[in-house]
């Protein structure tokens, strides 16, 4: 019976960073009665979605006994290790992310920066210095959290 809520709980959580998502940005845009109006507070929603992702996170781990943060904490003996296999494969990611990146943006459009004109449209100012911050760092929390923190744990554990 355990069992089997562990394993709801996991597949449910999953896809509920992508459904909050779509319930802000269709709620903006019925709000707005635009929805090209509401694309370009994308990152407003994603930010919302993390918060309400961290929340969630915060009450299922306490039922099943697990601090939040403690998901966060570095050993200590394996530090240097660590820093430098992050080192390594940022190396490596960097260029397959950016290239592929770049080579098709200029054989869709023509012009690389196209993309991210279509991400990043103009915002109130305050606002900027607020996603700034935000954005970073509930991302980190939400998405590590809820992907490796508990979807892929529970999932593992099933027999």
């Amino acid at each position: 019976m355990e069992r089997d809520y562990k394993l709801k709980t996991a597949i449910l959580l999953l896809p509920s960073r992508l459904i909050l998502f779509l319930i802000f940005q269709l709620s903006f845009a019925l709000l707005f009665s635009s929805l090209e109006y509401s694309i370009k507070f994308w990152i407003v929603y994603a930010s919302a979605t993390n918060i309400i992702s961290i929340s969630l996170l915060f009450y299922l781990f306490r039922t099943d006994g697990i601090q939040f943060f403690d998901l966060f904490r570095f050993d200590k003996a394996t530090l240097k290790k660590d820093i430098m296999h992050f080192a390594g494969i940022t190396l490596i990611c960097v260029p397959v992310v950016i290239f592929p990146n770049y080579f098709l943006s200029t054989s869709l459009w023509g012009d690389a920066i196209i993309p991210f004109d279509m991400m990043f449209k103009p915002l109130p100012l305050l606002l900027v210095y607020l996603l700034l911050f935000l954005f970073p760092i509930t991302i980190a929390f939400a998405e590590l959290a809820t992907y490796f923190g508990s979807g892929l744990s529970k999932i593992s554990k099933i027999e």
